[in-house]
C-alpha cells in the first residue's frame, strides 16, 4: 500500500493531466512520477511538437506559497495581478498564472490555438 503522500500527489498529478487535457494539451502522466531517467517530471506536456516537462507539488494549506499567494491577489487601484514574474540577478526567471484567472487563460489558449492554426 502507497503512503498518504504518494496518493495524494499521484491524485494531483492525475488533476492537473486532466486539466491540461481539457484546455487542448495533450498532457500525460510520467510512469513513476520521474523516477526514470527516460520520464523525467510528473507530467509531460507536448505542445507544437515540443515536449515540456512539468513537476507537480501539493500543499494542504499552501502555506509555502503564501509569497505568490499575495502578490497575485494583491489589488491595487481595484486590479489584481493576472500573472507573476520571479528573476534572481544571476538565477533563473519564473512566470506564474493563476489557473482561476480567466483573462489570462484565455490569452494562453489564444496564442496556442493561433500556433496551431499556422502549423
Amino acid at each position: 500500500m502507497t503512503n498518504s503522500n504518494k496518493r495524494k500527489g499521484t491524485y494531483h498529478e492525475h488533476w492537473w493531466v486532466n486539466i491540461l487535457n481539457l484546455w487542448g494539451w495533450q498532457a500525460r502522466r510520467q510512469p513513476l512520477s520521474g523516477q526514470l531517467a527516460d520520464f523525467p517530471g510528473d507530467v509531460e506536456i507536448t505542445v507544437l511538437n515540443e515536449r515540456l516537462i512539468v513537476e507537480s507539488k501539493y500543499q494542504t494549506n499552501g502555506k509555502g506559497w503564501s509569497f505568490i499567494h499575495k502578490i497575485l491577489h494583491k489589488k491595487t487601484q481595484g486590479y489584481e495581478r493576472d500573472v507573476l514574474v520571479m528573476k534572481q540577478r544571476s538565477g533563473d526567471a519564473y512566470l506564474c498564472v493563476n489557473i482561476n484567472n480567466d483573462k489570462a487563460l484565455a490569452i494562453l489558449r489564444r496564442k496556442l490555438n493561433e500556433s496551431i492554426d499556422r502549423l
